[in-house]
């Protein structure tokens, strides 16, 4: 199974979020929690790739892209969506960045692809 979900909205890039104070950083899990639980995102069991394309006006390193995710793969766990967000369950992760010409063309882009399970996992 693949589904795509597309969020509206841009979670803090890496740096951000190490700077953050830990309240306003629980506060962002939780609204991306309700933003992702919003979507009627279906269950995934087992193993997952998931691809995380950050489109945004101002480009990023990609090593900030994939920080940007922690609250993104949060939410997934907490939704329910995936199993967790370790290595053994998350098999890639893959992520990318793309332009955004204007503010309102700024989103994030969550694919998750199921992986088969194979006798040498």
């Amino acid at each position: 199974m693949k589904q795509t979900i597309v969020i509206n909205e841009l979670t803090p890039s890496l740096n951000k979020w190490q700077r953050m104070h830990w309240g306003k950083r629980a506060k962002i899990k939780e609204k991306w929690h309700w933003l992702i639980k919003a979507e009627k995102p279906k269950k995934h069991d087992g193993k997952v790739r998931i691809n995380y394309i950050r489109v945004s006006t101002q480009p990023m390193d990609l090593d900030g892209v994939g920080g940007s995710f922690k609250a993104i793969g949060d939410a997934l766990v907490r939704a329910g969506v995936i199993e967790d967000d370790n290595p053994y369950i998350l098999r890639p992760l893959t992520v990318d960045w793309q332009k955004a010409d204007t503010l309102k063309e700024q989103r994030s882009i969550i694919e998750i692809i199921d992986v088969p399970e194979t006798n040498q996992d």
